[in-house]
Parts: structure tokens; sequence; C-alpha cells
């Protein structure tokens, strides 16, 4: 990326790597350091990953995530909803409609948010409900 071509990228462009020996570290020499950095914490090495390179077991060659995401092709809806153990998602989405829970309309309801989405590789579901639905993801919680 340069100056002349920064607007044709986005925070969705930003990858970060996962170390390994098929990865570059930053140009940026400031992220570079900030990795390595890290890396020093634990006493780990680029060296390190190298020399495992060969073993299958034990071998990292590292990769490029994107640090944002933007989920495909969602669908929701709200329902109402009884019995928490009632499943309301089938799991033939391709071939079956969705089930319509039982309501007995002398009992209190609930509803329910109902969401289908497609992701990329790496990406984590969770996360994405977690921002949806306004909530934490710390194991304090």
């Amino acid at each position: 990326m340069t100056a002349e071509n920064i607007a044709d990228f986005t925070m969705y462009d930003i990858v970060l790597p996962i170390v390994g020996p098929s990865v570059r570290l930053p140009q940026h020499e400031g992220m570079a350091q900030i990795m390595l950095d890290i890396l020093n914490e634990d006493k780990i090495t680029l060296q390190m990953f190298a020399d495992q390179d060969g073993v299958q077991a034990t071998s990292a060659s590292g990769d490029y995530r994107k640090i944002l995401t933007k989920p495909d092709d969602v669908q929701f809806d709200v329902v109402k909803m009884q019995n928490e153990n009632e499943d309301l998602l089938t799991p033939n989405y391709l071939t079956e409609k969705d089930p319509t829970p039982v309501i007995d309309e002398a009992q209190p309801c609930s509803k329910a948010l109902r969401l289908r989405f497609n992701l990329r590789s790496s990406s984590y579901a969770t996360m994405f409900l977690r921002e949806v639905t306004r909530t934490t993801s710390s194991f304090e919680f």
C-alpha cells in the first residue's frame, strides 16, 4: 500500500501474520518489532518455527488472517417461543424450512432471534454473535 493507492483499500483488507517460516514479518519496522517483542516475551524465536518446519506433528507454516471480516448472506427473523429446548433451525436448511415453534397462547412467550449467515474460513461465529448481541465473551462472565 502506498500513499497513491491508499483509497483502494479498507479496514477489511488489513491482515496480520500468524507466525511461521512461510510468513514474512510486516515491512513496517515498528510493527515487525512489536511482533518480535511479543515472541521474545515467551522466549520464542522465528528460528524455532523454521527448525520445526519438517516435523509434521509440530510444524506451523504460518498464514495471514484478516483482522476484520463481514458475514455474507445474513438472514434473520424474530420468532415467539416457549420451550427453550425446542429447535428453531433445521440442520437441513438447503432442503427444509426452519420449524415453527409450538405456541400455547395461554402461556407466556419469549422471543428468539434466529440467525443464518456465512463467514469466511478462519472466522469465528461466536465473535459475530457477541457483536450482534452486545455481550461479553470473557471467561469471568
